[in-house]
């Protein structure tokens, strides 16, 4: 008679299964850089010191707006390579100057303090911990300049039906 391997204890299974669906919607959710000679922003603003940004930053503007924005933005910026991404985990993984980084953009709840639709855009590390690069660094400074513009030329393709 075959004898069963031991059960594994519940938390260890579903921490598994967890981790394997997070990978597995990284990994499966690839976009390819746009290869029609489309504009690319060749200059990167000076980052500030990587402390400065350690924290992310926050636009007053919906989740879903701010997710779409950065990935135009990842797509169309020259050393960015955008590896995956999840729009259920609210999450962009690229590689940036030799730094693996996961963009996180997380909505804000409403408070006394922020009364409108909020977001905060933060980077970690491929494992989940803290980045001081300044790589991280550069790449959310870059973000932060040119974002509010980008979730408004965003809007305005939606609105007009030719969102791509």
């Amino acid at each position: 008679m075959t004898r069963l391997p031991p059960r594994l204890p519940r938390r260890t299974r579903w921490t598994g299964a967890a981790m394997c669906t997070v990978l597995l919607l990284a990994a499966g959710c690839g976009t390819a850089p746009r290869s029609d000679g489309a504009a690319h922003n060749d200059e990167v603003a000076p980052a500030q010191p990587p402390s400065a940004l350690r924290d992310g930053f926050l636009i007053t503007a919906d989740r879903l707006d701010t997710w779409n924005a950065v990935g135009q933005l990842l797509v169309r910026s020259v050393g960015v390579r955008l590896e995956g991404r999840s729009e259920m985990l609210d999450l962009h993984a690229v590689s940036y100057r030799g730094q693996d980084i996961l963009l996180l953009t997380r909505a804000v709840p409403l408070s006394a303090d922020i009364r409108r639709s909020t977001t905060r855009v933060t980077a970690l590390a491929r494992d989940g911990a803290a980045l001081d690069g300044t790589a991280a660094a550069e790449l959310l400074l870059m973000l932060q300049q040119r974002l509010p513009a980008e979730i408004e030329r965003v809007r305005a393709l939606q609105a007009s039906g030719r969102a791509r």
